[in-house]
């Protein structure tokens, strides 16, 4: 497995290096991690690839967890998670910081247009089975199909503490799903489904996001505190930061960096 992955990390340094003619200048930031920050980091990556001569890698998500790990095991540099460290992380010398903040959004087929908003009340109903039919929440006609997160899951964490309908021990109604990429596929491709990912990853697709309790998933509506549902997007890594991973990490909370994540609809969280 270690060697698997070793070869997989060789061949995408390799094709992500022959494409950029200044790394010879510079040097490979590679930063594995949780897929809920990926499309960002890889927007900011070419944003600072084209003020810096080092190379940002964002290879596809292992999770906030699997990131945590690559740093512990001395693999990686830094990761990039979507939730707090946990006390033995800590304890294990990982240092954590936050540059931005996104909703947590319930989430759509760009054609299911007649469901804009669902109330606490229908959320509850919908995830715990009670409602099964879009027109019960105001749609057309046709079975709703779920797509759920796994228990570790920080968007899963984060509804755990908005409903107990999520509670990390309770069975499924939902299809189970185990990256932020394969719940943006799922709803994209399938019109009946509905599920729930961070605001942060929908940029640029076609899902829709939904209103909640009648408050819109913005920057806004998260700065005031009336829409409720948010995770953190952070980096972690050990001991004293420097060199290449340091100067990115800065960037994050440069002017350009901090227009960019604003644009995803994000809050940029304070140096």
């Amino acid at each position: 497995m270690v060697q698997a992955f070793r070869f997989m990390l060789l061949l995408f340094v390799g094709c992500a290096v022959a494409g950029h003619a200044g790394t010879a200048a510079g040097e490979i930031i590679f930063i594995p991690g949780t897929g809920d920050s990926q499309k960002l980091l890889r927007d900011l990556g070419e944003l600072y690839g084209a003020r810096q001569s080092d190379l940002v890698i964002i290879p596809e998500s292992i999770g906030s967890s699997g990131g945590i790990r690559q740093v512990l095991r001395g693999k990686a540099v830094l990761a990039r998670v979507a939730r707090r460290l946990t006390a033995t992380e800590r304890a294990a010398g990982l240092r954590w910081k936050q540059f931005a903040f996104s909703p947590v959004v319930f989430a759509t087929h760009v054609d299911q247009k007649d469901v804009s908003n669902l109330t606490t009340a229908q959320v509850e109903a919908v995830f715990s089975g009670v409602i099964r039919d879009w027109s019960e929440l105001g749609g057309g006609a046709g079975k709703i199909y779920l797509a759920e997160r796994e228990a570790g899951d920080s968007c899963r964490l984060v509804l755990a503490e908005f409903s107990p309908v999520f509670d990390l021990g309770r069975p499924p109604v939902g299809k189970i799903l185990y990256s932020t990429s394969e719940m943006i596929r799922v709803l994209i491709r399938h019109r009946q489904t509905l599920g729930y990912l961070p605001l942060s990853a929908t940029f640029g697709t076609s899902i829709r996001s939904l209103s909640l309790n009648g408050v819109r998933p913005t920057a806004e509506s998260l700065r005031d505190g009336s829409y409720p549902l948010w995770l953190p997007l952070a980096v972690t890594w050990k001991g004293e930061l420097k060199g290449p991973a340091r100067r990115f990490v800065d960037f994050l909370f440069s002017p350009a960096a901090r227009g960019r994540i604003k644009a995803f609809g994000l809050v940029p969280a304070r140096p």
